[in-house]
């Protein structure tokens, strides 16, 4: 699942569907370009210009790992808020 109906929403769901599986898509590319790379989610949302909250690029990373496409590294970058963050790679 991409998007979590957390409110309940009825009218614009599918919507919303759609655009969660579009970012997660996005994302995913943006990790393929970079495959060694430990990328941290304030990096994708700064780099990649989305015009999405933090807490949606989180959503798809998480969504992301549990579906094997990405990896949680054990390394640690400061964040956009000044505190460490984690980081991820693609899964090769």
């Amino acid at each position: 699942m991409n998007y979590f109906n957390t409110t309940n929403e009825k009218n614009n769901l599918e919507k919303y569907q759609r655009k969660a599986k579009s970012q997660d898509d996005i994302i995913i590319n943006f990790f393929k370009l970079h495959p060694d790379k430990a990328i941290s989610p304030d990096y994708v949302l700064d780099e990649l210009g989305l015009d999405c909250p933090i807490t949606s690029v989180r959503r798809s990373i998480s969504n992301l790992t549990k579906q094997g496409k990405l990896v949680k590294t054990d390394r640690k970058v400061m964040g956009n808020y000044g505190r460490l963050t984690n980081t991820w790679k693609y899964a090769k």
